[in-house]
């Protein structure tokens, strides 16, 4: 009898030295609970008598789409979707009226809601005001991935109007660091209210509004780093002002942008539909682009460029990155060398070539490449994804191999790129031999050795 009880105070013993983690303050468990989704975080709930309210104080409230979304399979179904909104916002409500934190680092919500879940909405945005939130992102495109905003950002006053209970202060957004809205309506004046009001506010991102038309990005005293306006079609002027700005992202219309006392200005990304445009873009940085250091050009439709076209001079560039979506009329990528020239100091060129369709694709041996007339000394790396072998891909490969003098890799990557809509079939044995059989050319005429890679 007395070594089954010493045998079961042992066993006891041991199973308390096992959890160790319940021992751990509540602030260290509180923060380990933050790193997972809220789903993940509340099965914790289960373990022990201590775990059932500690997730209930976690910081960062992230309610990933995706819990709802396997749950239901697939929600191309209407029926289906509205029983998904309807379970994603039951959701989100439960989670908020027994969340017992005092502060918020991050509060994200992504899903096909729309202008009937208004009032839900509101009480989520209110909620996390009120908790002081560093980081607020909310994501309502739909399912098919398109940008048809709904949901109209309250006016900042009239939060509380359309709840119709309590006020809302918002100098409670002076903890805002970080505003991600997509798929969301909001205009000019809300975003240069929270510029104006949020001290610490590092970042802004937008996609997809339809209510910004006159912007201004300006003050004194703007902690702004990150500024990203992509698919607002409606806007038609953008004005730009400010010191901490190191990187700025924008693909939108054809509009004039403006630009003054910007000196920390590094990373650029512009996005069009045709070569004009982002042209024109460029031009309106010129005052500016000796000191970006990493540009990223998305081209989407038309790239003839004019033969006569100067390019400012990016004295500083060390990385570029230039996406393409080539159609059955593109007879060359040569046109931008006159841009790489533009770029004394590259270091790092990636190019992304997706084609629209692999039928009636000119088919063409490639043109001789001259020797270079202005080689890249500084050039070490090139990287081409969606590489086919293919006369207006050796054209461009022979022609970066031949400037720079300096060329420590070369990549030649066969597969599709993965962030625009490709239809060439990569996997066709006959493109994958083609694009080898060309690869190993270069190789071999270049003496390139173990300095090109093919993937």
């Amino acid at each position: 009898m007395g070594r089954k009880q010493n045998s079961a105070k042992k066993q006891k013993r041991g199973n308390e030295n096992d959890d160790r983690i319940s021992k751990l303050p509540d602030e260290l468990i509180i923060f380990i609970l933050s790193l997972l989704n809220v789903k993940e975080a509340a099965r914790t709930s289960v373990l022990s008598r201590r775990w059932h309210q500690v997730w209930t104080f976690i910081p960062s409230l992230n309610f990933d789409p995706s819990v709802v979304i396997n749950d239901l399979c697939w929600v191309r179904n209407r029926w289906f979707l509205l029983k998904g909104r309807s379970k994603y916002v039951n959701w989100v409500n439960s989670v908020l009226k027994t969340h017992q934190g005092s502060n918020l680092d991050k509060f994200r919500v992504q899903f096909d809601l729309d202008g009937n879940h208004r009032h839900h909405i509101d009480a989520w945005l209110k909620f996390a005001i009120e908790r002081r939130v560093k980081n607020l992102s909310m994501d309502f495109r739909n399912f098919e991935g398109l940008l048809d905003p709904q949901y109209c950002f309250p006016v900042l006053g009239n939060l509380s109007k359309r709840l119709r209970s309590g006020t809302v202060g918002f100098p409670h957004c002076t903890s805002l660091r970080a505003l991600e809205l997509v798929a969301v309506n909001i205009n000019a004046d809300q975003i240069e209210y929270f510029l104006s009001n949020c001290p610490f506010l590092e970042r802004v991102c937008v996609i997809g509004s339809s209510a910004l038309v006159n912007l201004r990005v300006a003050g004194a005293s703007l902690c702004l780093r990150y500024l990203e306006l992509i698919h607002c079609y409606g806007l038609e002027s953008l004005y730009i002002s400010a010191t901490n700005l190191i990187s700025f992202v924008f693909h939108g219309p054809s509009i004039k942008i403006s630009y003054e006392n910007i000196p920390n200005l590094v990373e650029v990304y512009f996005a069009a539909d045709f070569v004009g445009p982002i042209i024109k873009y460029l031009l309106q940085l010129s005052s500016y682009v000796s000191q970006i250091e990493t540009l990223e050009l998305n081209l989407f439709g038309g790239m003839e460029i004019d033969p006569l076209c100067k390019f400012p001079v990016f004295a500083n560039l060390k990385k570029w990155k230039l996406k393409i979506h080539a159609t059955n009329n593109t007879r060359t990528l040569l046109d931008y060398a006159p841009f790489i020239h533009a770029c004394p100091a590259l270091q790092t060129f990636e190019l992304e070539i997706a084609r629209w369709n692999k039928h009636n694709v000119v088919m063409r041996r490639a043109k001789e490449v001259p020797d270079p007339h202005c080689p890249h000394k500084n050039l070490r790396e090139v990287k081409i994804v969606g590489f086919t072998g293919l006369a207006v891909d050796n054209e461009i490969a022979t022609y970066l191999i031949k400037n720079a003098f300096s060329l420590e890799k070369i990549i030649l990557d066969t597969s599709a790129p993965t962030s625009v809509d490709n239809r060439w079939d990569h996997k066709d044995p006959m493109s994958i031999e083609t694009a080898v059989k060309c690869a190993m050319g270069l190789k071999y005429r270049f003496a390139l050795g173990n300095k090109l890679k093919l993937r």
